[in-house]
C-alpha cells in the first residue's frame, strides 16, 4: 500500500486536508504542520516513516526538492559523473 504523506504550513490547511482526505477515504500516514525552516527535516522524517508520496505546498516543497536533488546530485557525482558540471550546485 501506498503511504502518504501530507505537510502543510497551518493548521487550518491541515484540518481541511484531514477533513477532505476523511470524506474521500484517502489513508494520510502522516500529517503534520510544518514551519517552512523545518521543511527538509520534515520531509527526511516523512520518508524515513515509509512515506512514498510527500503532498506539501509553496516555498516548502520548493525547499525540500532542491535539498533532495543536491543529495541525488552528489552521488551521482561520487560516482564518476565528474564530468557533467554538478560539482558547483552540490558544494
Amino acid at each position: 500500500m501506498v503511504k502518504i504523506a501530507l505537510l502543510v504550513p497551518n493548521k487550518k490547511m491541515l484540518e481541511i486536508a484531514s477533513s477532505i482526505a476523511e470524506e474521500q477515504h484517502i489513508c494520510v500516514e502522516y500529517m503534520k504542520e510544518i514551519q517552512t525552516v523545518d521543511a527538509v527535516k520534515e520531509v527526511r522524517l516523512a520518508i524515513e516513516s515509509g512515506a512514498h508520496i510527500i503532498v506539501a505546498r509553496g516555498y516548502q516543497t520548493k525547499l525540500s526538492i532542491l535539498s533532495e536533488l543536491a543529495k541525488l546530485l552528489k552521488k551521482s557525482v561520487t560516482d564518476g559523473y565528474e564530468g557533467m558540471g554538478f560539482q558547483q550546485i552540490t558544494q
